[in-house]
């Protein structure tokens, strides 16, 4: 910062600063910080104030003249510095600016940086339109009138609203000196904390948020609070009578005429009824803004970039010179400041050594202030874990192979027999124990090696071309997938080439041989492997090869008289109950309740069986309510309160869709629940390889798939 000018003397005294010394300090002070247009705003401000003073009738101190006879500046206000430095919060206020300024370029990095293609104009216009207005406005009062009553659930937590009223949500405070809150209510709004912190980046921006919770903690001392049934900003009161002094009642230290400390109990620190429960609720919003802010810093320092960090530094450093009216409060704020420091510092640590990927969010998680459950597990002892994880190596079982056996022509050489004989013989040469216990240690391995946060990703680009791309089946959850569909064609490959060996022995003995034996059995084989998988709670595999015994083809096969009559009556009854399993959920008799979803949720034996869900079931669910509810709403204001001015241009209120988020995070904490109760075992590389013997001979190609059915059919 350059050497401020010399200061001037006023009646031969020298002042301690001039207004010019104070603006020019402010300034850079505010480059410093990378504040530039901001500055750059205060400067030109400052320039049409003393062109205005200039030309205006204006009050005056008398100019004096010094020893060389020049003139003084004034040491009266200036408009720009002096309001600067005398204005609370002032450098959180600048700060908010600097954050909100170029809101869309951002927001369009932001995108960019989660690997997601840039939202569209009116996307983007929805998502910033907070920015234009500021927390605690009059604004919000008339919002919270057109929304009111029908945004909350049985919990009091908001389905839709306004970006301002989600934050006030986030850090709401409840004031009731006769009663506390339910458990439930305590549980969903730790649920609501944790999904708005993990899903916010997809409908704003991270800055907006940074912004909106320092907005927040500067709380108005014009905020109207009632004693009685009030709630309004995120705030709820209910203290009649004189319940509220006995709890705000705290310790005070005064002193005595001799100036001794003396310890006053029982005193609502002097002040008055309206302005106790002012302090009350200033003091939960601020910490529970920084309990949010701290809990956002350690479980997803992703989030933030070096600028945001540079802004939570002014912010707390701001924060920390601001007086204190009150008793306890300094000492939790400043403590939680604190906590807010070190994470900080903890995620520039892991950004400089390249381990911030590697810290993953457990639901089991404590608050931060709080020690954890499981205290001879550290934190890095948990990502030395998770790291070592993510270094197995792809096991060979999901690396697909795409190409077929042969054309047409190739497949009716005179060694084609052979083959479709060399098919049922792999298959059968291992047993359903073999089988599921392999597929079983498989799918946990492949499992265990995704990150569960990436199906957010794979959810917001699930266009037919990326999902198609080399890039993503090299990924874990791309990968993952493939090997649903490898072992769906799988067992509509080894049971079509069954049933062409069938087709071709029963036209050469002429009708003297059995009718479809090898079909059969292979069928009764798969059937027995559905159950078995899901005995060891693999839903992956069982969902996998379930749905391919339902293949169109195979279908036309198992419906035929003659096939229907062979099949054994224990295999059928299977067959039907794995259907009410597994089965399509918009059936009717699965929408009676015999759902996937309840048959996981009665599983009791995850302990012993950790439960490999079916990834692309709750992908094709996320993908429905991603494209069928909409992330933004608009009301008009005019729908309630119709205006009497016809000229007046109608406004538009833009509420968040969080009901449409708050049920992709609960799906997604599912499958984290399931992820962080995985643990891998060992591969059996036996049975990978054999099985990877019988997955170069499978056939992809539907109109040989088809021929091979027609060969059963034209001997049935």
């Amino acid at each position: 910062m350059g050497a401020p000018p010399e200061p001037v003397t006023v009646d031969g005294r020298n002042p301690l600063i001039t207004p010019d010394t104070l603006r020019d300090i402010v300034v850079e002070y505010l480059q410093s910080a990378g504040m530039r247009e901001v500055a750059a705003d205060m400067r030109r401000h400052v320039e049409l104030t003393r062109a205005y003073t200039d030309d205006a009738t204006t009050i005056r101190q008398p100019a004096r003249e010094d020893r060389n006879g020049s003139q003084p500046s004034s040491v009266g206000p200036s408009a720009g510095a002096l309001e600067w430095c005398l204005c609370s919060y002032a450098a959180t206020r600048l700060v908010v600016r600097q954050l909100l300024s170029d809101g869309a370029s951002k927001f369009t990095s932001q995108f960019k940086s989660m690997d997601l293609s840039a939202p569209d104009e009116t996307f983007i216009r929805y998502a910033l339109d907070s920015n234009d207005k500021h927390m605690w406005s009059v604004q919000d009062d008339v919002d919270a009138l057109y929304v009111t009553g029908v945004w909350r659930d049985g919990h009091g937590m908001p389905m839709f609203g306004t970006l301002h009223q989600i934050i006030e949500a986030l850090t709401h405070v409840s004031v009731l000196p006769l009663s506390t809150p339910s458990e439930e209510k305590v549980l969903a709004q730790e649920e609501f904390t944790h999904a708005f912190l993990r899903q916010h980046r997809y409908f704003t921006s991270s800055h907006t948020v940074l912004a909106k919770l320092m907005e927040r903690f500067m709380v108005p001392l014009s905020v109207k609070l009632g004693f009685e049934n009030f709630e309004a900003h995120g705030i709820r009161v209910h203290a009649p009578g004189t319940s509220l002094s006995s709890f705000l009642s705290v310790s005070r230290i005064t002193r005595n005429h001799s100036g001794e400390e003396k310890d006053v109990k029982g005193v609502v620190n002097g002040f008055s009824p309206s302005a106790s429960l002012w302090l009350c609720v200033c003091r939960g919003i601020q910490m529970r803004v920084m309990s949010v802010l701290t809990l956002w810093l350690r479980e997803y320092p992703q989030h933030f970039d070096d600028v945001m960090h540079h802004s939570i530094h002014l912010f707390l450093d701001d924060c920390s010179s601001m007086p204190q009216p009150w008793g306890d409060c300094p000492s939790q704020l400043h403590a939680m400041m604190e906590f807010a420091r070190d994470s900080i510092s903890a995620a520039a640590q892991k950004k400089r050594t390249g381990t911030l990927a590697t810290r993953q969010h457990r639901l089991i998680d404590e608050p931060p202030t709080l020690a954890s459950s499981s205290p001879g597990r550290s934190v890095a002892a948990e990502e030395n874990s998770f790291t070592r994880r993510q270094a197995y190596p792809t096991c060979i079982f999901s690396l697909r192979v795409l190409a077929d056996v042969g054309s047409s022509t190739e497949f009716r050489t005179e060694s084609w027999v052979d083959k479709l004989q060399e098919v049922v013989r792999l298959c059968l040469a291992l047993s359903v124990e073999q089988y599921a216990a392999g597929l079983m240690s498989l799918h946990l391995h492949m499992f265990t090696s995704l990150q569960v946060e990436e199906v957010l990703k794979v959810l917001h680009r699930s266009s037919a071309a990326y999902l198609s791309s080399s890039s993503f089946h090299l990924t874990p959850v791309g990968a993952f997938l493939a090997s649903s569909t490898d072992l769906s064609a799988w067992t509509v490959s080894v049971l079509l080439h069954a049933a062409a060996l069938d087709g071709h022995q029963m036209k050469d003995a002429e009708g003297k041989s059995s009718v479809a034996e090898n079909f059969l059995t292979l069928y009764k084989h798969l059937v027995e492997l559905v159950v078995a998988l899901l005995r060891l709670n693999d839903l992956h595999g069982a969902v996998a090869v379930h749905r391919g015994l339902h293949h169109p083809i195979l279908q036309r096969v198992l419906t035929q008289p003659q096939i229907v009559a062979l099949i054994p009556a224990s295999t059928s009854q299977n067959v039907t109950r794995l259907h009410e399993i597994l089965g399509i959920c918009t059936e009717k008799d699965v929408a009676k309740g015999k759902s996937l979803e309840n048959y996981m949720r009665g599983i009791l034996d995850v302990d012993a069986h950790p439960l490999i869900p079916p990834l692309q079931h709750y992908l094709g669910k996320m993908t429905r309510l991603k494209d069928e509810m909409p992330s933004f709403l608009t009301l008009r204001t005019d729908e309630l309160y119709p205006s009497t001015d016809p000229s007046k241009k109608t406004q538009e209120i833009v509420l968040v869709h969080w009901r449409k988020y708050i049920i992709l995070d609960r799906m997604l904490s599912q499958l984290k629940v399931w992820h962080s109760g995985a643990r891998p075992t060992a591969l059996d590389r036996a049975f990978e390889n054999q099985f990877v013997e019988q997955k170069r001979k499978v056939i992809w190609n539907h109109w040989q798939l088809a021929e091979m059915a027609n060969e059963l059919l034209s001997a049935l």
